[in-house]
């Protein structure tokens, strides 16, 4: 295990070697104290798998910005959570459908169907506390800049609130977390479109084929004009790709990609936003939502309807499903690159 301090390069800025020789003891100080803290206990990082005792499907937790506190095991290194760290879409998310009643003088949540249909149950929509909480305060503080002041970090000992019912628990935290195919970015240079087919890039629909239309100048596109427009680009870029109606169709040679169109109304005026998931080797999704970063595991492409930050039920229009040939498209990335 490797605690890594990600202060440490404020050296790098310093020009005075007594001033930096001073710093670099003061870093060794803390990268001690922070290791034995680790130590003494199991801390909660990003990519912990939880659990809700009122959800139907289980989440991963995920963090905006590094505190400055990584633990690196294996191949992965990710960011030490505290417990103000529990922000709706940003740290914790839904958990599919909810098991508890809704609660009183509350709206009326939505049924919607899980796990391939086979599970119905009112939709998930936490409503969160201000914080985690554990009986005992824990032995490590991290400075969070936003709050001004030091933060307890959260151990698998701590738990969340949701004021539906449910309270919320790290059921692990990970080693290794992601599959190998999954790729991570934090580009603003490559969107969904362009990820989920593998190019890093920025791309949207129609934008290869230099006919029959793209999204820029068909605003009001729908669905079919989306499938369209693929087709016509992946023609234009040598890949080969057909649509299936469900991912156990993919081919060994191929990898599946799922799309989904949003129609919203605002101001009087309609709006269309299409998003893209690609499935990998292990089944799980990941996507990468406009110029932030990549996600795994964050939805199923094989839901009904998938979220954003803002709207859990964003893109709602059914499902369209690519299988896409593998090598071409990996060919494809290389010479557009």
């Amino acid at each position: 295990m490797i605690i890594k301090f990600k202060g440490d390069t404020v050296l790098n800025l310093l020009k005075d070697e007594k001033e930096k020789k001073q710093k670099r003891e003061e870093m060794m100080l803390r990268h001690s104290i922070y290791y034995q803290q680790f130590q003494e206990g199991q801390y909660v990082t990003t990519g912990s798998i939880l659990r809700c005792s009122g959800g139907i499907n289980l989440s991963v937790l995920d963090m905006e910005m590094s505190h400055g506190i990584e633990w690196e095991t294996g191949e992965t290194e990710e960011s030490v959570v505290t417990c103000r760290d529990c922000r709706l879409n940003h740290n914790i998310f839904a958990f599919g459908g909810c098991k508890k009643p809704t609660p009183k003088d509350y709206p009326e949540r939505r049924k919607v169907k899980l796990n391939g249909g086979s599970i119905e149950a009112e939709e998930c929509i936490p409503i969160l506390d201000k914080s985690w909480h554990k009986t005992d305060r824990t032995k490590m503080k991290i400075w969070v800049s936003k709050e001004q002041g030091y933060i307890d970090a959260v151990t698998t000992e701590y738990c969340l609130t949701c004021f539906c019912g449910g309270t919320i628990s790290v059921m692990e935290v990970p080693q290794v977390v992601y599959p190998n195919d999954f790729r991570k970015t934090k580009s603003l240079d490559i969107n969904c479109y362009g990820y989920a087919f593998g190019f890093d890039r920025y791309m949207y629909p129609g934008q290869f084929s230099f006919s029959e239309g793209n999204v820029i100048m068909n605003e009001l596109y729908t669905l079919d004009d989306l499938k369209k427009y693929i087709e016509n680009d992946m023609r234009s870029l040598f890949v080969s790709i057909r649509t299936i109606n469900d991912p156990i169709e993919c081919n060994s040679d191929e990898f599946v990609v799922a799309m989904k169109l949003s129609i919203k109304v605002e101001e009087g005026k309609e709006k269309r936003d299409f998003h893209f998931a690609v499935q990998l080797s292990d089944g799980t999704w990941a996507d990468k939502p406009g110029s932030a970063a990549s996600r795994w595991n964050y939805l199923d492409g094989t839901d009904d309807v998938w979220g954003t930050d803002e709207d859990i039920s964003f893109y709602n229009s059914e499902s369209v499903f690519f299988a896409v040939n593998r090598k071409e498209a990996e060919k494809a990335s290389r010479d557009y690159r």
